[in-house]
């Protein structure tokens, strides 16, 4: 390591949190790092990432590092998103959470998965189901080719609005995108049986009857139907 360049140990700091696992050894290249440059964002974006990866109760320390960089450079390439992230996820902060989402989609304004990430805030935690589909929506419109998109807002509809029908046509959509995907198929399946539609629902777990992962789970789903109805 050239100790004239922050950026060398930062490298070798990635090195052993990505390939060696060892977070301590990396921590102290970071923090090397930032001896010879106390304004290299990159190295306090990389503890910060090491800190949230390393465990949940270290989310603190994790957030005031990426802190850190948006004080350094406001642009830096999703650093808002990740902060946003841990408000959300880690420290159950939603309206802090959906500010830094909101200032991640002014400097990425086509970030799907910061829309998906305010929609549920919206839905599972604020109760606001029209802010919600509006932002699965633009997550939709944006990448019209991603079926987890659909997924989620065929689920947003199911449970949050009870809409059956909007349900079942995105997760049409999904499978259509996605056809290999045997969640896809149990969740199509699952909405059957709420619509008492039950030949339907037993149609797509007849699918993987033969799969040697998800024929077991296929099997039991369709004698529960049986028993059950």
């Amino acid at each position: 390591v050239d100790p004239e360049e922050s950026y060398n140990y930062g490298a070798r700091g990635n090195f052993y949190r990505d390939y060696l696992e060892d977070t301590d050894k990396a921590l102290a290249d970071y923090n090397k790092g930032l001896e010879i440059d106390p304004e290299d964002a990159s190295l306090y974006y990389e503890i910060g990432a090491t800190y949230l990866n390393l465990d949940p109760s270290e989310s603190d320390l994790a957030l005031t590092n990426f802190l850190k960089v948006v004080d350094l450079d406001p642009n830096y390439e999703n650093v808002n998103n990740i902060i946003g992230w841990t408000y959300h996820y880690e420290l159950n902060e939603y309206e802090k959470a959906i500010e830094y989402y909101t200032k991640e989609l002014e400097i990425t304004p086509n970030a799907v998965h910061t829309y998906r990430g305010i929609a549920e805030i919206y839905a599972k935690n604020l109760g606001d189901n029209e802010k919600a589909l509006v932002n699965y929506t633009k997550a939709i419109e944006i990448e019209p080719e991603d079926s987890y998109s659909y997924k989620l807002r065929g689920e947003f509809y199911r449970y949050y609005l009870e809409d059956n029908e909007k349900a079942l046509a995105d997760f049409n959509m999904a499978i259509a995108l996605d056809p290999d995907n045997p969640n896809l198929y149990d969740d199509r399946a699952d909405l059957f049986i709420k619509m008492e539609f039950y030949d339907k629902a037993i149609e797509e777990y007849i699918k993987y009857e033969v799969d040697s992962l998800w024929g077991a789970y296929a099997n039991f789903k369709i004698g529960e139907i049986y028993f059950k109805n």
